[in-house]
């Protein structure tokens, strides 16, 4: 049964008590390594003293790794050659990398640009041979039809979801398998049935958008007739964001100066929050990078091995920040650990995968099929209990339940 695993501590103490080679795949979102807001968290040094952390850090993720397994690290542009660097260093190929077009970053400086676009690389830890390499799942992750690209964009803040609509795509068929002579890249195509998102008639169901000026996915779809073709993805909307946790306050933590005051938080009551000052307090997930589940649900789709009936795909992420691997995970029914050192985003992952799974199993029932138990997840530090003044409304419910329908009939 899929198991999703919330580990307090750091990656550098804590991957070298794992077993070696026990996970499929990875995908992680490390610091990028420029002192961000002055955060201590991000700072190394400079060049030399991040390459050197990643190089460590991902010595032991290549232990734990399988032969043949894959990886999506998240990097910045600025950062990005620094982070490629670590990993190779520490055995992994760099394969590829995709291009996230997200066009609602701030400019922070006068001597640099506005900050549009996020990479991840597709690494891949080595095989002895080409049979232990599992393929990518190209064809499961099909959009309108064609092979995925290294290329995503993301709505903006001011572009609103209105409904939904159809789109033709490829139907379910089967498919002969290729000898390996033809291949090229030292593997197998394999035969059998494959299965598009799609319904008996070819059409997939998409969100329709009303998007806002200056929105890349809708300046795509003006000058491409197929933008259809390529993956878009919204950023993560203030339900997503803070799904399970409104009943969570926090105030600046005391003592701090300069830009990192501005980042940094400690817990603490409502009535204490309520006196605060606006600039001084927050409330939610206070995670500065949340990434979009969407996104993350699709990288599991693209690099997981297949599910069998006595096997889930295990899934590392060292990083774990505010736990939306984990989310993702646990909407595609495979298994994950999690890595995080700082308790409070611990707290806020065990809140955000609670509500998501009450949700899954309301929306479950409502729909006439009880879920069995799922498992529970496991963190060194469990949540302090904290009485919740506001009903959860993350995730409308035909926005759920669509989900779940997805998730069910690809089960």
């Amino acid at each position: 049964m899929p198991k999703i695993d919330l580990i307090h501590g750091d990656s550098l103490l804590v991957l070298p008590t794992l077993p070696a080679n026990s996970f499929d795949v990875l995908i992680t979102d490390p610091p990028a390594g420029i002192a961000h807001m002055d955060a201590a968290w991000d700072d190394f040094g400079g060049r030399s003293g991040f390459i050197a952390f990643i190089h460590k850090i991902f010595t032991e993720v290549f232990r734990v790794l399988k032969p043949g397994a894959w990886g999506l690290v998240w990097s910045l542009p600025r950062s990005a050659h620094w982070t490629a660097t670590g990993i190779e260093e520490a055995g992994f190929e760099i394969r590829d990398f995709i291009s996230h077009v997200t066009a609602t970053g701030l400019n922070k400086h006068p001597c640099s640009l506005k900050p549009a676009q996020e990479s991840w690389w597709l690494i891949r830890k080595p095989a002895p041979s080409a049979e232990r390499i599992q393929p990518l799942n190209l064809e499961e992750c099909r959009a309108q039809g064609r092979i995925p690209s290294n290329f995503s964009l993301e709505h903006t803040d001011q572009c609103v979801e209105n409904g939904i609509r159809e789109i033709k795509g490829q139907k379910t068929r089967e498919r002969t398998p290729d000898p390996i002579s033809k291949t090229g890249w030292g593997f197998k195509r394999q035969g059998g049935i494959v299965t598009y998102p799609t319904d008996e008639d070819g059409y997939e169901v998409l969100p329709k958008w009303i998007c806002a000026p200056g929105c890349p996915v809708d300046a795509l779809n003006l000058q491409v007739d197929d933008g259809d073709r390529f993956f878009f993805v919204a950023k993560p909307d203030k339900e997503e964001r803070h799904l399970g946790c409104q009943d969570l306050y926090w105030q600046r933590t005391p003592g701090l100066t300069g830009l990192e005051s501005r980042v940094s938080y400690t817990p603490t009551d409502f009535v204490t929050w309520a006196a605060l000052p606006d600039d001084q307090k927050a409330r939610g997930n206070i995670h500065l990078t949340p990434k979009p589940i969407a996104l993350l649900r699709h990288f599991v789709k693209l690099i997981c091995p297949p599910l069998t009936d006595n096997r889930s795909c295990q899934v590392l992420d060292c990083f774990g920040g505010s736990g939306s691997t984990a989310l993702a995970c646990e909407l595609e029914g495979v298994s994950a650990t999690l890595i995080e050192r700082d308790e409070t985003f611990v707290l806020i992952s065990q809140k955000r995968l609670d509500a998501l799974r009450n949700r899954m199993k309301l929306a479950a029932t409502r729909a006439g099929a009880v879920p069995s138990e799922a498992a529970p997840s496991e963190s060194v530090t469990p949540p302090p209990a904290q009485a919740s003044l506001l009903p959860n409304t993350s995730l409308t419910e035909d926005r759920f339940r669509q989900l779940v329908r997805r998730s069910a009939k690809k089960h």
